[in-house]
């Protein structure tokens, strides 16, 4: 009788095992927004890795209603469900604004938070179009089904598990010079509601707090994915500011341009972001910069729209500032 009821558990697993597999790509989408949508809370460590050896880890935690904890490499942002604290690591200050909704669901805007987005936004995922499943994958001993489409000028294909819920996504994009493709796992993804320390915000000793408009003005990110994340948010393009150590005229480009009213008034309708191609993981992310100081216009997903080479005086950069906007269709 055990050997018989051993044999039927086996049948039933192979058979929702099987069911699983069986479901198009939409219906799998689906399973997993509804997933995610339903959960009262989740914690994840989201694991990026860009093609040409970028990585970088963020842990989350969310819970409903408007809580979260997305502590990055550069940034922390919590909600404590009435206010959002934004704290700067590399500046060591922090912002804070009054929960709406449409913060708390701009709070997952970024690339690697495509796969949670349906948490605070639960028809976040039911744009994707050209819809294909993909034969499965075995990943670090999980076998998980490619279910891929078309969202904002990329190509977004989840890794979905057996249980419905995706635990590894993929971006990719081909443009005109090269194609871009970054991974991302949600490591120890867990669904429950995080402890409630989570979403408490301490100002770390020595940091101060800034104006929200202050401070956008005259913020600069140093990991392109986190630029492209708060230009998707903004809705507006990048300025980049691509720079090394011994450039002397990087130099004056920080010492006369940069520190300016007229600039940091132009800058607000840019997400600021510099690299050092010689310190990056990522080097110059594939854009052919060989000479410094070089600064690259890309749209809010990351695609060069304009370039100036060179150091130019404050009236010429904000020339080139103007004539990037004027191309950001």
């Amino acid at each position: 009788m055990k050997r018989t009821s051993l044999y039927l558990t086996g049948a039933l697993a192979a058979c929702a095992a099987m069911a699983f597999a069986l479901q198009n790509g939409p219906s799998m989408i689906s399973q997993h927004a509804k997933a995610i949508a339903g959960a009262d809370g989740l914690s994840t460590r989201v694991i990026s890795v860009s093609v040409g050896g970028g990585r970088a880890q963020t842990s989350v935690d969310l819970a409903k209603p408007n809580l979260f904890r997305i502590d990055s490499p550069t940034t922390l942002m919590v909600s404590d469900g009435a206010n959002i604290f934004t704290y700067f690591k590399g500046q060591n200050v922090y912002t804070k604004e009054a929960v709406t909704n449409d913060n708390v669901v701009k709070a997952l805007d970024g690339d690697g938070y495509l796969a949670l987005r349906p948490f605070f936004a639960a028809n976040s995922l039911a744009g994707l179009t050209s819809i294909k499943t993909g034969s499965e994958v075995n990943r670090k001993g999980t076998v998980l089904t490619p279910v891929s489409g078309n969202v904002g000028g990329k190509r977004l294909t989840l890794y979905v598990a057996a249980d419905g819920i995706a635990r590894q996504a993929e971006l990719s994009s081909t443009g005109d010079a090269k194609a871009e493709s970054t991974i991302f796992d949600y490591t120890d993804l867990k669904i429950g509601r995080p402890d409630a320390s989570k979403f408490v915000f301490k100002a770390p000793d020595g940091s101060k707090q800034v104006d929200p408009s202050e401070f956008t003005a005259a913020k600069w990110y140093y990991s392109l994915d986190e630029a492209k994340a708060d230009a998707q948010r903004n809705n507006r393009p990048i300025l980049v500011d691509m720079y090394t150590d011994w450039c002397h005229w990087c130099k004056v480009l920080d010492a006369e341009v940069f520190p300016t009213a007229e600039f940091k008034n132009k800058a607000k309708s840019f997400t600021l972001c510099k690299i050092n191609p010689e310190k990056d993981a990522n080097k110059d992310y594939g854009f052919g910069v060989d000479g410094f100081p070089t600064t690259l216009f890309l749209n809010k997903n990351g695609q060069e729209i304009h370039r100036l080479v060179g150091y130019k005086p404050l009236a010429g950069y904000l020339g080139e500032m103007d004539t990037a906007l004027s191309k950001n269709k």
